[in-house]
């Protein structure tokens, strides 16, 4: 506990479809672009040394996460849900359903 970072992050590409108002990045390949929006991405675990990378869950977008204050737990908001997932071994719990946002950034409280 207290040397491990948590992010999400998306960065692949991914075959969908542009629609026709959203000018591709530059270097992208036909049909394809850079995941962001409504693309799974994943949350990352890491040692503060950097000698430790290891993906534990697919989300459904880049969201924000939060660690547990026993650094057991993360938790995080996407699509209205509110989900915790267990740090050890990536087991995603769903919390709560609807809660009437679609991201945001949670804390713990004790």
């Amino acid at each position: 506990m207290g040397n491990e970072i948590t992010w999400s992050s998306a960065g692949r590409s991914s075959s969908r479809l542009i629609p026709p108002a959203i000018s591709k990045p530059s270097g992208t390949s036909s049909g394809a672009r850079v995941a962001h929006l409504d693309i799974p991405s994943e949350l990352y675990v890491a040692t503060m040394d950097g000698r430790s990378l290891r993906a534990i869950t697919t989300t459904g977008d880049d969201v924000i996460p939060a660690w547990s204050h026993d650094g057991k737990k993360i938790a995080y908001i996407a699509l209205a849900t509110f989900y915790v997932v267990s740090a050890a071994n990536g087991e995603v719990t769903v919390s709560r359903q609807g809660i009437g946002i679609n991201y945001g950034d949670p804390i713990w409280l004790r």
